[in-house]
């Protein structure tokens, strides 16, 4: 009979060889998979916002019972120079500030109210302040907002406080 004989140091060099592709595997998987995870990730944030954006919706048209032409949706079209993350977290602190607005009658709406809602407004997010500029409102059974999101410096921030 034979006998398969290993010595100390031969083990120690598979463990340490098994060791190596169990964590060169998890990096590669990382690699190959970390960017469509991020894809997921987003996809069920923006989902999510849709889905309660809905729920109000469906609440506000179960009220409605009378026939006046109403807002059904608010459609908002926001244009920034940040990333896809910081634009979707901009567009629901956004969409907090338009939550009334399913529901009301359009023909009583003012567009002079419905700009100052956002136009130059200051949003906080994270430790980022940017200022909003309405470019278009669309007022129609989908209320369209057309916004430009900018940055603001940090020294201006200072300076307004």
């Amino acid at each position: 009979m034979k006998f398969l004989v290993i010595s100390k140091e031969d083990l120690i060099r598979m463990i340490a060889c098994l060791l190596l592709g169990i964590l060169l595997g998890g990096i590669s998987t990382n690699i190959l998979m970390g960017k469509r995870y991020d894809e997921l990730l987003l996809t069920n944030q923006t989902l999510l916002i849709q889905l309660e954006e809905d729920k109000q919706r469906l609440k506000q048209l179960e009220k409605d019972t009378n026939g006046t032409p109403i807002v059904k949706k608010v459609v908002l079209k926001l244009f920034t120079k940040e990333d896809i993350h910081t634009e979707t977290d901009l567009e629901e602190k956004i969409k907090e500030l338009l939550t009334g607005l399913v529901g009301l009658e359009i023909n009583q709406l003012d567009t002079t109210i419905l700009r100052d809602i956002l136009h130059e407004r200051s949003v906080i997010l994270g430790e980022d302040a940017f200022i909003l500029a309405v470019e278009t409102i669309i007022v129609d059974d989908e209320l369209t907002f057309i916004v430009r999101a900018e940055k603001q410096n940090k020294n201006r921030l200072v300076e307004e406080e």
